[in-house]
């Protein structure tokens, strides 16, 4: 298991893991039609995003959404990062979170990447 992993949360309430016992689900079998939040949740902390509204939650500090945006569609992206030494001697791995929204012609998203053997986070937009 990675240090976080997805959850997507759907209007009804319902819960979709990618983990659930010792199973993965694959992220393109969330219904997307019915996503309502999006969440990374690791160990400590927790990130997410809501459809309905386009509030950010980054572990309890809520961001302002892209006003008037219409509908917004799920951006998700991961890039795992193995660091090599000249020898190939692998030094290390890293992992960076990309997950936010789409909204017509505009993309606000949450960068959640390790800095100094910690995640951080941050919030980029297009608005």
């Amino acid at each position: 298991m990675m240090d976080y992993n997805w959850e997507a949360v759907y209007k009804d309430g319902k819960v979709f893991k990618q983990f659930e016992g010792n199973k993965e689900n694959r992220f393109g079998d969330i219904n997307m039609p019915n996503l309502k939040v999006f969440k990374l949740v690791g160990t400590s902390a927790t990130y997410s995003v809501n459809l309905e509204n386009g509030e950010f939650d980054l572990n309890g500090v809520k961001s302002i959404p892209i006003a008037n945006a219409g509908k917004y569609e799920l951006v998700y992206k991961r890039r795992n990062t193995v660091n090599f030494g000249p020898t190939m001697k692998n030094l290390g791995s890293s992992t960076i979170f990309i997950a936010g929204y789409k909204a017509g012609n505009k993309i606000k998203v949450m960068h959640l990447y390790q800095s100094e053997g910690k995640y951080k986070a941050d919030i980029k937009d297009t608005a």
